[in-house]
């Protein structure tokens, strides 16, 4: 079964997304959690999240870029 080169690149993109999404779960889990606990406090919430440095900005935008990547239907 040969893909096309399309669609190859679909599967990759994919595939890099959903690493991504795991590693910003991973990564953000902590201050994920905190909205499991019967007493949510906005602003340690925020503290968290803000908390994560520069680095936590990679993830993010290389997953942006992986789906963006990700071709919608066409609309005819």
């Amino acid at each position: 079964m040969h893909l096309s080169r399309k669609h190859k690149i679909i599967i990759i993109s994919a595939t890099v997304g959903v690493l991504l999404l795991g590693v910003l779960l991973w990564h953000y889990f902590p201050a994920l959690r905190l909205l499991k606990q019967p007493t949510f406090d906005r602003a340690t919430f925020i503290r968290e999240f803000r908390g994560r440095g520069p680095l936590a900005a990679v993830p993010i935008a290389l997953l942006l870029a992986a789906v963006s990547l990700i071709p919608g239907p066409r609309i005819r």
